[in-house]
């Protein structure tokens, strides 16, 4: 055992290792890509665990219905699901994505929404997820170091939504949904409003 090591008294060396086992981090990627017409995206969940922790990670890919005002349409939307669940809870969850294209994103905020938009010469890609307010209010027990509106951040090539210190026994969900359509659109704004989607109607359409 390590000399730095100090057992609790009446421990055995086994015990001392386990105990100390728990306060050992590991990270943990999983990740999924999804094809579009300006390039690949990468969405990725990157997390950190006490060692020996159990833990259930799960991605998937929806094909949710908008709710598009009348006279919108898009050509195509899909969903990618995290559902993350520990029993002892997780140091930090990252869930990220990544457009590995050439083209410059650029921010596209509204109302419970923080997305980016992607135009080529005949496409537009838009993917959104939820913005810090609406995570807060599904989720109270997060801790904001500053606005709950900064929490959801924003790169050059996608968005991230950093969560730290989640307890143990929550089930944690998040989202980001990819809309496609023409390049101009029919109708402006359809494919940013497909991506404004409650996380909800997406929890209950996963199976």
């Amino acid at each position: 055992m390590n000399n730095n090591v100090k057992p609790v008294a009446g421990e055995t060396d086994a015990q001392t290792a386990a105990r100390l086992s728990l306060d050992v981090s590991f990270p943990m990627e999983q990740s999924k890509i999804l094809n579009t017409p300006l390039g690949q995206i990468k969405f990725s969940v990157l997390i950190e665990s006490s060692f020996g922790s159990d833990y259930e990670i799960k991605l998937k890919v929806l094909g949710p219905d908008p709710n598009l005002p009348v006279g919108m349409s898009v050509r195509r939307v899909r969903a990618v699901l995290l559902s993350a669940f520990s029993r002892t809870g997780f140091n930090q969850l990252d869930f990220s994505f990544r457009f590995e294209t050439d083209i410059r994103g650029g921010p596209e905020s509204g109302e419970h929404l923080d997305a980016q938009s992607w135009e080529g010469m005949h496409d537009i890609i838009v993917v959104g997820t939820e913005d810090g307010e609406a995570l807060s209010s599904r989720m109270p027990w997060l801790e904001f170091m500053e606005d709950p509106l900064a929490l959801v951040q924003y790169r050059k090539d996608g968005l991230n939504i950093p969560l730290k210190q989640i307890p143990a026994g929550e089930t944690i969900g998040l989202h980001y949904i990819i809309a496609e359509n023409s390049n101009p659109e029919p109708v402006e704004c359809s494919a940013w409003y497909a991506v404004d989607i409650p996380h909800k109607q997406l929890f209950r359409a996963r199976s």
